[in-house]
């Protein structure tokens, strides 16, 4: 994987059998380099997620994903410079297994 950093509390399933794990992001509007939530609504056409995404600790992120149904930007195994918003409800994700606790 590139020099992204990643999470090693949380990981999804997704159906191709991939694993995907939350990494933090660069935002272009601070330059912060940290882990993002997203609303878990369906993506419509000319909807802007990077307007609408928050930067977040781990922490944050996690509860955001578990209890508050949100999303968060991940990168798999097959795709390590791809970060996709991904949630417990997402079309690709089969399972979300807590890895440390």
């Amino acid at each position: 994987m590139n020099n992204r950093e990643e999470s090693k509390e949380i990981a999804f399933l997704l159906k191709n059998g991939d694993w995907a794990f939350p990494v933090k992001v660069e935002s272009k509007k601070t330059g912060n380099l940290s882990f993002r939530s997203a609303p878990a609504d369906v993506n419509k056409f000319g909807f802007d997620w990077n307007n609408n995404e928050v930067e977040v600790s781990e922490v944050e992120m996690i509860d955001d994903v578990l209890n508050k149904g949100r999303r968060t930007r991940c990168t798999s195994t097959s795709q390590p410079d791809k970060a996709n918003l991904r949630g417990k409800l997402s079309r690709d994700v089969v399972g979300l297994y807590i890895l440390h606790r």
